[in-house]
């Protein structure tokens, strides 16, 4: 089973470091109701509750090479729940840059809501290495 401790801490760093440089606002996760009446966890929220942000740290292409559809399908899964938070603002971030260049063509495709901002995310060389390493182990133990 893929151990997701480096996920998860990819995904605090951009909570607690990177979003509040951005957009000058502390975040958290947070439980939030959509309008379809359904309660999903957000990976982060503003305090003021106005910027809802849903972190993928998926790799846009597998091992092999072959566009990753369980990447994708995350994603998706992601901008749906985005889509369905009644107020604020929605942004995906991305630690990909392929995976952001995909989200933005699904925006010009219509598939993702024109008014969600993508942001891809340039993590630390320390962080990035952790990713890397563990997607690597992850891949090896699907093979």
């Amino acid at each position: 089973m893929a151990d997701s401790t480096v996920r998860h801490k990819v995904e605090a760093w951009i909570r607690e470091r990177h979003l509040p440089k951005v957009f000058g606002k502390k975040f958290e996760k947070q439980r939030v109701q959509l309008q379809s009446g359904q309660v999903r966890e957000i990976d982060a929220v503003s305090l003021d509750g106005a910027i809802h942000v849903e972190i993928a740290t998926s790799a846009w292409r597998t091992a092999s090479g072959n566009p990753g559809t369980g990447g994708q399908r995350k994603v998706k899964n992601d901008v749906r729940d985005l889509a369905l938070v009644p107020t604020g603002q929605r942004v995906l971030c991305v630690t990909d840059p392929e995976m952001a260049e995909w989200a933005e063509r699904q925006k010009l495709r219509k598939n993702f809501p024109p008014d969600l901002v993508v942001i891809a995310v340039a993590l630390p060389k320390s962080l990035r290495v952790e990713l890397d390493a563990a997607q690597r182990l992850a891949s090896d133990e699907m093979r």
